[in-house]
């Protein structure tokens, strides 16, 4: 809904921030507030999975840019990243 300028005024004269943001505390922690899921970029649940930093994944892929580029090439580096973790360091996901 989109409010006039004079809307908006009014409103934000008669706001009391510090009750709504206790009343949004008191939401959440009653259960009722609204809850929202993200999905991490496939990028992202590798390096989790690899419990290496961004710099030490970057460098095993032998990327100077961190994990940037086009998807064909970002496959290929999941893939040679892959194959050169030996079976005693931590399994990558397969994406």
């Amino acid at each position: 809904m989109v409010r006039s300028d004079e809307e908006l005024e009014k409103m934000e004269k008669n706001r009391d921030i510090g009750q709504e943001v206790l009343d949004g505390v008191r939401e959440i922690l009653s259960g009722k507030g609204r809850k929202a899921s993200v999905s991490l970029p496939a990028s992202a649940r590798v390096r989790k999975a690899s419990g290496l930093s961004r710099r030490e994944l970057a460098e095993r892929r032998g990327s100077c840019s961190g994990l940037s580029g086009n998807g064909s090439r970002v496959a290929e580096n999941l893939r040679k990243l892959r194959r050169s973790f030996s079976k005693k360091q931590r399994r990558i996901p397969t994406l």
